[in-house]
């Protein structure tokens, strides 16, 4: 191939690839960048039960606790912990119903209603570290 075109396609090729790439990663980071707009996506992650989305915003290790049983869990593990639960109680809806800043940390608490009609008190401790919004720990408990 000659040098132009192999150009012409590594260009092409680029190009493509920043298309797709680099508007999502812009995305994310933007939405990393203000503390409320990080709860709201997080409020939005748990009421449509993505545990996938909710565990791009966890810690590199996560305190969940699900009933009382209290674990420490890495971000994957999170995910698979969230991902369970969501399966064992589709979510009907989620809002939270208090949060409160102190510092750099963040506790919300919410209302999580799944489709078998039960609720659940959701906790969150999330920390700003200056850059992004991280959730430190979960908390769920049944309530009705």
């Amino acid at each position: 191939m000659s040098g132009i075109k192999q150009f012409f396609i590594y260009t092409c090729f680029v190009g493509v690839f920043a298309l797709f790439a680099v508007p999502q990663s812009l995305a994310y980071a933007h939405m990393q960048t203000d503390p409320e707009e990080t709860i709201a996506m997080v409020q939005q992650a748990i009421a449509s039960g993505d545990a996938k989305k909710i565990s791009r915003f966890a810690s590199n290790y996560t305190e969940v606790s699900i009933e009382g049983a209290t674990t420490l869990y890495s971000r994957a593990q999170t995910a698979y912990i969230l991902k369970a639960f969501f399966r064992d109680h589709p979510p009907e809806r989620f809002s939270f119903q208090h949060k409160l800043r102190v510092g750099k940390d963040w506790y919300v608490h919410g209302r999580y209603w799944n489709r078998g009609k039960s609720s659940y008190r959701m906790e969150l401790t999330m920390h700003w570290n200056g850059n992004q919004m991280e959730i430190k720990s979960i908390s769920i408990h049944q309530t009705g």
